[in-house]
C-alpha cells in the first residue's frame, strides 16, 4: 500500500494538468479510499486471526449486488485473496462460497515465485 500512496501522491501533483485535458478523473482523496492494508504476519498464512482491511474489503466488493466479475492482479501476494475466500468458506455454506468463488478472476502472469520464496 506504500507504494500505492506514492503513486497517488505523485497523480495528486500532475492532476490540475490531466484535468485540462478531462474533467472527470478521480480525485486523490477517492483513490487513497481505495487503498486498503493487508495483514502483517506472516505472508503464507491463512485462517483465524488473519483478516485485515483487505481481506475484509475483497468480501465487501465480491458480495455488491453487481453480476460482473471482480479481477485481482496478483503483484504483491494472493494472501489477502486468500484469507477472503477461507473467511467465506468458514462463514457460509457450500451454496454462498460457490456463488462467491464465481466471481472472482485472477491475473497472475507476473508472478514466478510467491512472496520472495527460493524455487
Amino acid at each position: 500500500p506504500y507504494l500505492i500512496r506514492e503513486g497517488i501522491k505523485a497523480y495528486s501533483e500532475v492532476l490540475p494538468n490531466l484535468k485540462k485535458h478531462r474533467k472527470d478523473y478521480p480525485s486523490p482523496e477517492y483513490l487513497l479510499s481505495l487503498v486498503k492494508d493487508g495483514h502483517n504476519g506472516d505472508a503464507h498464512t491463512v485462517g483465524p486471526d488473519m483478516n485485515s482491511e483487505a481481506s475484509d474489503w475483497i468480501i465487501e466488493v465480491i458480495d455488491r449486488d453487481d453480476p460482473r466479475p471482480v479481477w485481482f492482479a496478483m503483484w504483491g501476494g494472493p494472501r489477502e485473496l486468500a484469507q477472503a475466500i477461507w473467511k467465506v468458506q468458514t462463514t457460509r455454506s457450500p451454496e454462498q462460497l460457490a456463488v462467491f468463488k464465481k466471481k472472482i478472476r485472477v491475473e497472475a502472469s507476473g508472478i514466478t515465485v510467491d512472496q520472495g520464496e527460493t524455487p
